[in-house]
């Protein structure tokens, strides 16, 4: 898909999802691409709409200035509150629960990359 924001806001009905996992996606790096990234200011009204009550978006990243863009962006959502309990247990589940490893994550972990993993819970509404 070339642009999730608009599956997402065209494809996937109001409530419709009770996860949403979003695993390194691209940072474009370069300062005049980064309009392109998924986490923008005005994705949290794509990701609130999709997710149910009590669901969740799942994000990993290995690039440290994009982690920061993801949780302030997330983060000033009221539709949206950072669940670190649940960051805990997606962990602790393993492999096909959520975080799980990627090829992306199994070779930035063998280059010495730290991995960020958040988990934003949608508030009901």
């Amino acid at each position: 898909m070339d642009n999730g924001k608009l599956f997402l806001q065209d494809r996937v009905a109001e409530g419709a999802l009770a996860a949403l996992h979003v695993y390194f996606p691209d940072p474009w790096p370069k300062r005049r691409h980064r309009g392109r990234r998924f986490f923008t200011d005005d994705v949290t009204a794509v990701i609130t709409r999709a997710l149910r009550d009590n669901g969740y978006c799942y994000v990993a990243t290995d690039n440290p200035a994009y982690a920061g863009q993801i949780v302030r962006v997330l983060g000033s959502c009221a539709e949206l509150e950072r669940d670190a309990d649940e960051e805990a247990r997606a962990r602790a589940e393993g492999p096909g629960y959520a975080f799980s490893p990627t090829n992306f994550e199994r070779k930035y972990i063998e280059e010495g990359r730290i991995i960020r993993r958040y988990a934003f819970r949608r508030v009901p509404r």
